[in-house]
């Protein structure tokens, strides 16, 4: 009797054993996943910055065009979406923003409100917008058109359209 009770505990401790190897090697496999996906997290990251970083080259290595009197002009175009720091769904003219029509300006070249016809070699872009929101990293010879899916507009980066203002401000 008293060697089928010393077995008892060592049955015990081998199944206890068992049971904590298999929950080791579920939090090992669980572990590789975490890696895994913080590893994809960081080339992704590493791709964002790599395309942020190409952007601002483009900007500083182009020349900012002057409006002048003429009514049509080339600017640089940028994308921005309501999830960019700092943004978020209300325009400066206090509307909300939309995907094809919405687009931010320097209300010192283009006036709030004005309506701009915009011919881009990206043809998903080309048509008409109302200047409704400024920015601060808008400055003359720059807009930036507003696009729902972040994703689009990273891949947008910067581009030079043409711009004809059709009508200029609000009341204009």
């Amino acid at each position: 009797m008293n060697r089928k009770l010393l077995i008892i505990p060592f049955i015990i401790g081998v199944l206890v054993l068992q049971f904590t190897n298999a929950k080791l090697n579920n939090y090992q496999q669980k572990i590789e996943q975490l890696q895994n996906n913080i590893e994809t997290i960081e080339d992704k990251t590493i791709t964002l910055e790599n395309k942020v970083e190409d952007n601002n080259n483009k900007i500083n290595n182009i020349q900012q065009p002057n409006r002048g009197s003429d009514r049509t002009f080339e600017v640089l175009a940028s994308a921005y979406t309501h999830m960019d720091e700092g943004c978020n769904m209300i325009t400066y003219s206090e509307n909300k923003v939309r995907e094809g029509h919405t687009i931010a300006v320097n209300p010192d070249q283009i006036p709030i409100g004005s309506i701009v016809y915009i011919k881009s070699e990206d043809e998903q872009v080309s048509g008409y917008y109302v200047a409704e929101d400024i920015g601060g990293a808008i400055s003359t010879g720059r807009i930036d058109l507003y696009m729902e899916d972040k994703e689009r507009a990273l891949d947008f980066g910067i581009q030079s359209v043409e711009i004809q203002i059709i009508k200029y401000g609000w009341n204009g």
